[in-house]
């Protein structure tokens, strides 16, 4: 059943809002709070006295650039000229510098009155006390997904600047090509990866999908599964929840397991946020690539660290990552059992360095990047933290002649067929497995598993239920008056004597005890339900019309030729 839908046009949680500050205002300017109601209460000039004393209030921010200094200059005019008695004081610093300055204020009881901040910070700083509730604002005509995202603890502290739609791009050639069906706005992830899969078997240099591993993307995927980075009330990080590593799991798996998405060396020239694709094994390394040094480093600082995210021994022996693989078979060969050659990509030792990712037997040196410590300090904003060095992966050494076959990754990418006996009874969504038939591990671990999920297709005659199995059957209306018996072929060919009873009504079900699907757990099978569809005979002779015609004297149905029931509906 399919829960989870993608690629609905949905308003995507916002870049930027505008807050008010918490903190005392620079002397002579009211506190927020103050010059909030104010600002509302004030009515046009035209309608007012303008006040002897204009109040000045200050709104800083990092994205009046690249054109947007105009826009802001007149919704500054038009705000002024309807509020006479209050003047806008507006500073731009740059992104870079701009939240390193805001903290200094912040710290210093010199906070501007009005500011912009990012979604990635909004929150720290709201369950900080740094931020002043938002009050009679009119704010019908925004978008209500927007403006939630903005609430902490069912209180206003900021209003969206901007949001934007999520949309799929998809090449009709390809889909054409591989014949697969458009898509559509119910579709799941799982056909997402289905309809890739397809387009990725036209050719080695054909990939069938694009979503750049970002922290954005990430983010999309996540609220596509149900997940979130907060709690309801935005006072808790969720980062490790089911929903989340799934939904990083699915990017991963994209490029490292079923390729559908090329990887770093694959991907060659196609540039923009490609960097790193090759570096991901788990899906804790996108949590690392994404909020180490991305956009989400205030929560380091907010929240002291990732919540329970793992820093690991990059030396230790790691167990190698599980594959998933679908399959489909017939009902008749979910109930008696079958063997599958299962064909998929997994990722091996590479044969040349033995699974070191070095030319030579020893061909590591100290990392450049953080001097053979393993950690780097970094800084966004004001935010400033400790992470694992992103170019060593925290081992502190470097590769200084990688092996050339797998460009230093240790593994290297091959078909492989493994032999499934699939046992009788199973049913779509369950999951065989067979163990170290998945990816290699790291540093002589563990390969991890092949997990095989069967998928039961339609049968035209028979209905499951559990273990139970629906058909349909058509007798003649005299066998159904009269009583009887017919044979009933089962799902495995064999015949089955069905005894009807005199007087049987169409809809009747009837049961073949032990007849249905076998048990996966054992103990017997389910059975077989008949559904008894009665036939009335569309052309009569002239001998069969006189005697049904008696037959309804007798009856008492004579006068009842108009009539639209079945006559035989009166005896039945």
């Amino acid at each position: 059943m399919k829960t989870t839908k993608i690629f609905s046009f949905i308003a995507a949680l916002l870049a930027m809002l505008m807050v008010l500050s918490a903190c005392g205002a620079a002397s002579g300017t009211p506190s927020a709070t103050q010059a909030a109601s104010q600002s509302a209460d004030t009515q046009p000039a035209a309608a007012t006295e303008k006040a002897a004393d204009p109040v000045t209030i200050t709104y800083c921010n990092f994205n009046s650039s690249g054109g947007n200094e105009e826009t802001l200059a007149k919704m500054v005019e038009a705000f002024e000229a309807s509020h006479p008695d209050i003047k806008v004081d507006v500073e731009t610093i740059g992104y870079d510098d701009y939240f390193t300055q805001m903290q200094t204020r912040v710290a210093g009881g010199t906070a501007p009155d009005c500011y912009e901040l990012n979604i990635e910070n909004f929150a720290a700083y709201a369950n900080k006390g740094l931020l002043a509730e938002i009050s009679g604002v009119d704010v019908s005509g925004l978008n209500d997904t927007a403006l939630n995202a903005f609430c902490v603890n069912g209180k206003q502290y900021g209003l969206p600047e901007s949001f934007s739609n999520v949309v799929l791009i998809y090449n009709k050639d390809l889909f054409d090509q591989a014949g697969v069906s458009y898509p559509t706005g119910d579709w799941t992830q799982d056909d997402v990866q289905a309809a890739a899969e397809a387009i990725r078997a036209l050719g080695d240099d054909i990939y069938g999908i694009w979503q750049p591993i970002t922290y954005n993307e990430f983010f999309k995927v996540v609220a596509q599964y149900g997940g979130a980075l907060l709690n309801a009330d935005k006072t808790q990080f969720t980062i490790n929840s089911p929903e989340n590593l799934k939904a990083a799991q699915t990017l991963v798996d994209r490029v490292l397991v079923s390729n559908v998405q090329p990887n770093a060396a694959q991907q060659g020239g196609m540039g923009g946020g490609a960097a790193g694709y090759g570096g991901f094994q788990d899906p804790y390394d996108i949590f690392r690539q994404v909020f180490g040094g991305g956009g989400g480093g205030a929560f380091y600082d907010f929240f002291g660290g990732m919540g329970g995210m793992r820093e690991e021994d990059v030396n230790a022996p790691e167990r190698g990552s599980d594959i998933s693989v679908e399959i489909e078979i017939s009902l008749e060969e979910a109930a008696t059992g079958v063997s599958r050659t299962i064909r998929y990509n997994r990722l091996v030792e590479c044969p040349d360095c033995r699974g070191t990712g070095s030319k030579d037997a020893d061909g590591r040196k100290v990392c450049p990047k953080c001097g053979g410590t393993g950690r780097v300090n970094m800084a966004k904003g004001p935010i400033r933290f400790s992470q694992p060095c992103p170019t060593c992966r925290g081992s502190g050494t470097v590769m200084e002649n990688p092996c050339p076959k797998c460009g230093g990754e240790g593994r290297i990418r091959e078909r492989n067929e493994v032999k499934l006996d699939i046992p009788a009874g199973v049913y779509t969504g369950s999951r065989l497995r067979k163990s170290g038939a998945g990816n290699a591990g790291y540093n002589g671990g563990p390969n991890g598993d092949l997990y095989v999920v069967i998928v039961v297709a339609p049968n035209g005659r028979f209905e499951r239920d559990d273990n139970d199995l629906y058909t349909d059957i058509m007798v003649k209306f005299t066998l159904a008056a009269l009583g009887g018996q017919i044979e009933v072929e089962t799902l495995t060919g064999k015949k089955a004597v069905l005894k009807i009873a005199p007087g049987t009504q169409p809809g009747t079900l009837m049961r073949l005890k032990g007849q249905g699907m076998p048990s996966l757990r054992g103990g017997g099978a389910g059975d077989l339900y008949v559904r008894v569809n009665v036939e009335v005979p569309s052309k009569l002779t002239d001998a069969q019309r006189k005697k049904l015609e008696e037959f309804a004297v007798l009856c008492g149905d004579a006068d009842n030729k108009g009539s639209s029931q079945p006559f035989y509906k009166k005896f039945f």
